[in-house]
């Protein structure tokens, strides 16, 4: 009865120390902070549900578990630090509740971390930053007022508030005669006759060349979340 009691206790330590030779915890800290913001106005975003999962990999598959939970403060950030399982099999990947910002056709990222690699360096701080933006929707009509005739050209150079994803493009372009023209038909969620630009500041600068001569002009129209605009260029 004592040598299978030994026996029995010798075969639990053999299956801890082997158990343990396959999962090593690091000594180190690794820190996960998300940072939440609009670039298009700078304001941070409070108490956006937020996660990290834990995903490890087996001969069954990618197992994940979630290891944290939590909400971002005032200031659009929430951290956590833990001792991360060592070696390739396991790894980290954080996640943000996007039915916080609302339908996506509405919104887009503009930062955001890695979704299809390991986006989380161990034993070291992480910044996992988001940058979302929302649409506004905007119609551009401009009107020749002062027609001298066919030749009659409008350049104009327009910027959005930001200058990159997907809304955000510079544009060149031109109109001739005396017609009035506006923007046509829309895309994603923008009504009829819109289209989708990011919330803040669309500014215009023109030349119009007529027989006459050139003059100069601008133009500015600031639009907030889901706001639907017209700016009206009469020349």
């Amino acid at each position: 009865m004592g040598k299978q009691k030994i026996n029995y206790v010798l075969i639990l330590f053999c299956m801890g120390v082997l158990w343990n030779s396959c999962t090593k915890i690091s000594k180190e800290l690794t820190v996960v902070e998300f940072v939440i913001l609009n670039p298009a106005n700078g304001k941070p975003f409070a108490n956006v549900p937020v996660r990290i999962d834990e995903r490890r990999s087996t001969n069954k598959g990618v197992m994940a578990e979630t290891i944290f939970e939590g909400q971002t403060d005032a200031n659009g950030k929430c951290k956590f630090e833990f001792h991360a399982k060592k070696g390739s099999g396991h790894w980290y990947v954080p996640y943000i509740d996007e039915s916080y910002f609302g339908d996506y056709a509405n919104w887009e990222y503009l930062v955001r971390p890695a979704i299809n690699w390991n986006p989380i360096t161990k034993d070291q701080y992480n910044e996992a930053r988001y940058e979302i933006v929302f649409y506004a929707y905007l119609r551009e009509v401009f009107k020749n007022t002062h027609c001298e005739g066919g030749g009659d050209t409008i350049y104009v150079h327009y910027e959005p508030s930001l200058v990159t994803g997907t809304a955000g493009v510079i544009r060149n372009f031109k109109y001739g005669g005396c017609s009035e023209h506006s923007t046509g038909g829309g895309w994603g969620g923008a009504p009829i006759g819109y289209v989708p630009v990011f919330m803040g500041k669309n500014r215009y600068t023109y030349d119009i060349h007529r027989l006459s001569g050139i003059t100069y002009g601008k133009d500015s129209i600031y639009l907030e979340q889901g706001e639907i605009g017209t700016i009206e260029i009469n020349y």
